[in-house]
């Protein structure tokens, strides 16, 4: 089982990342635009792109992006339900993904920011609006719910490797959608926070209602009645 300690940082830590999330969202609605530092950044990254730089933002895109997140979460918890004999991991790390996804679309009404000029673009245009990046979220509640859910159980060096993992791979993915012209970089920054806190989040419900995961386990017979986890 968690220490008390461990129980209580994934709590902490949504709320953090949800206050930062509620002070960048209500920033950027009464804006209702691309911030100076946004067109800064995207010109001067505009200015400097590289091929190789591309064709790896590209791929990375590609690859995790807010349809592909959703297939590898159902993959990865449905072997996770598998190992534990348990529901709880598994459906902690698909309703991450999802929540985020969900969220994302919400804000995405609410906030209806424009995305950059179609004329440095450098995939096609998507009809979606800017805030918060779609792609930005889904990677990031994806890694970050991997680094919480698994990290604990690991030893010293997979815990560690797994945190890195998860840290370059949301920042990866925040980057290359704001070096294509796909976003500006408070909907990547935004992104990031909505994913970060939706696998906060998860990790933390999963904490709250570990009893009532124990009874779905035992209503689906993945495990005895009063066998711990």
């Amino acid at each position: 089982m968690p220490s008390h300690r461990e129980r209580s940082q994934a709590p902490s830590g949504a709320a953090s990342t949800l206050s930062a999330l509620a002070v960048v969202t209500l920033a950027i609605a009464i804006i209702h635009r691309p911030l100076r530092s946004d067109r800064l950044w995207t010109r001067y990254l505009v200015g400097h792109r590289l091929d190789w730089v591309t064709d790896a933002a590209a791929g990375f895109s590609s690859i995790i992006s807010p349809l592909t997140a959703p297939i590898i979460a159902v993959v990865i918890g449905a072997v996770l339900i598998l190992r534990d004999r348990s529901v709880g991991r598994g459906l902690a790390l698909v309703g991450a993904v999802i929540g985020s996804a969900s969220l994302t679309w919400i804000l995405k009404l609410l906030i209806d920011r424009s995305r950059p000029p179609v004329e440095i673009q450098l995939e096609p245009p998507e009809s979606a609006m800017s805030f918060p990046s779609g792609h930005a979220s889904a990677a990031t509640a994806l890694a970050v719910s991997l680094a919480v859910l698994v990290a604990p159980r690991a030893g010293r060096a997979t815990r560690g490797a797994l945190v890195a993992a998860a840290t370059i791979g949301a920042g990866l993915s925040a980057f290359s959608r704001v070096y294509l012209g796909m976003h500006w970089t408070s909907d990547a920054i935004a992104g990031f926070l909505v994913g970060a806190g939706a696998a906060l989040g998860a990790s933390a419900l999963l904490d709250r209602f570990g009893s009532v995961v124990v009874r779905i386990d035992e209503g689906c017979r993945l495990r005895g009645p009063g066998t711990s986890g």
